[in-house]
């Protein structure tokens, strides 16, 4: 089987290639030079961890932090854009040695492991990368954490089962999320799995700026419902408008995802003849019916500011945004129904949970409603917390594991 995805992953790397250098530019790193291994060598011990997403490398920054303070020497790479420049952005540390993650070709992996002798890999959540996995030699550990297995893999995994047999097998440790996540890596034959919980969703990958919270908070309505529409997309706006325009005593905030768009947003409000203000144009909103956020990084202060927040992404657009997020702000969550990049977490939290979503502007209108009521707000939020607490992954418990190892 390690043969046919070798196969098929060279006929394919001509086009992984090309789509690399049209897409990815990273200022501070050799991208291409080090994609093939052409990095300087280290006689320092590395431990080599590897995130995809910017929300992975915040995730896994708690982590580094941790054994860069047990002075271990840390080999990071990420397959993206947004993940390089947030390790480079993070780590100017020798400590450090930042670089994308490597195309799946065996030698290069065995490289670069002899190049840092490199003693751990971590791969976070899913990263199955199966020449990595092979080549990894018996005195290196590989360890999966965060361990996750979307419906989508587990159907491939069980379709090749012998060959995902072999690829789990080679694993020393996996911090898995959750207990059903455990059961599918058993089915495969993992032998050394701990549940420790999500590490997305830990508060440690939270830091409100309570300054700015305050002088926001500040800035909005006193004596109404305060509802912020949180990286919303094209059309989003629109739709939280209509719906809500029945509805008394209501400010209700909004934050486009893109910034390219603010303009745009508020061509819209002007054209429907809306009483709006836009958030950087003055210093007191207090009697605007809407609000155009138009400030960029400071949408966490802004949920907490808020009483209640309806994360965009989710309505027209489909992939939905991390609604998690207002929770650790302290703001009641809600979101639109379409989460397909939140597969796992829509049915921990919202499938008969505590995040409550919609489907049509009646159903948003109705939730908003019942949640003027102060009392319903309180005993949401307190759901929505204990449930997060339920499933949050503890730093200081995953580091020990990784340490004890």
């Amino acid at each position: 089987m390690i043969f046919v995805y070798n196969l098929i992953y060279i006929l394919a790397l001509p086009l992984i290639i090309i789509r690399d250098f049209l897409t990815k530019r990273v200022k501070g790193v050799n991208f291409f030079k080090s994609k093939f291994g052409f990095i300087d060598k280290s006689q320092d011990e590395h431990i080599w961890i590897h995130g995809v997403s910017l929300g992975e490398v915040r995730a896994l920054s708690g982590i580094v932090n941790s054994l860069l303070n047990e002075e271990k020497k840390i080999l990071f790479t990420s397959s993206t854009n947004t993940g390089l420049t947030e390790i480079l952005k993070k780590y100017s540390t020798d400590s450090v040695v930042v670089m994308p993650f490597p195309y799946d070709l065996n030698f290069l992996h065995q490289k670069i492991i002899s190049n840092f002798n490199v003693s751990k890999i971590i791969l976070f959540e899913s990263e199955f990368w199966p020449n990595l996995i092979f080549s990894k030699p018996n005195n290196v550990q590989l360890i999966s954490l965060n361990t996750t297995i979307s419906e989508k893999t587990l159907k491939k995994m069980r379709l090749f089962k012998p060959f995902s047999d072999q690829l789990i097998r080679r694993f020393d440790l996996f911090l898995a999320q959750t207990n059903e996540i455990k059961s599918y890596l058993l089915e495969f034959q993992a032998s050394n799995i701990k549940v420790v919980g999500n590490i997305k969703l830990s508060p440690e990958n939270y830091r409100l700026n309570e300054e700015k919270a305050n002088d926001i908070a500040g800035k909005l309505a006193k004596n109404r419902l305060k509802v912020v529409a949180g990286s919303t997309h094209e059309g989003e706006e629109d739709f939280i408008i209509e719906a809500l325009e029945s509805l008394h005593d209501i400010q209700l905030i909004i934050a486009p995802r893109h910034p390219e768009r603010f303009d745009i947003v508020s061509g819209t409000f002007q054209n429907q003849s809306l009483n709006y203000s836009i958030y950087s144009h003055q210093n007191n909103h207090e009697n605007s019916d809407v609000v155009l956020f138009d400030k960029v990084g400071d949408l966490y202060e802004l949920y907490s500011a808020c009483d209640v927040a309806i994360v965009g992404g989710s309505i027209i657009f489909t992939k939905g945004h991390n609604f998690i997020e207002p929770i650790h702000a302290n703001t009641v969550s809600i979101t639109g129904e379409n989460l397909s990049n939140f597969k796992e977490l829509k049915k921990i939290f919202c499938s008969e949970g505590p995040v409550m979503t919609f489907k049509d502007k009646k159903e948003l209108a109705g939730i908003i409603s019942d949640l003027k009521i102060e009392s319903q707000r309180n005993e949401r939020l307190f759901l929505q917390k204990e449930k997060l607490e339920e499933y949050s992954g503890n730093y200081s418990v995953i580091l020990s594991a990784l340490t004890d190892e």
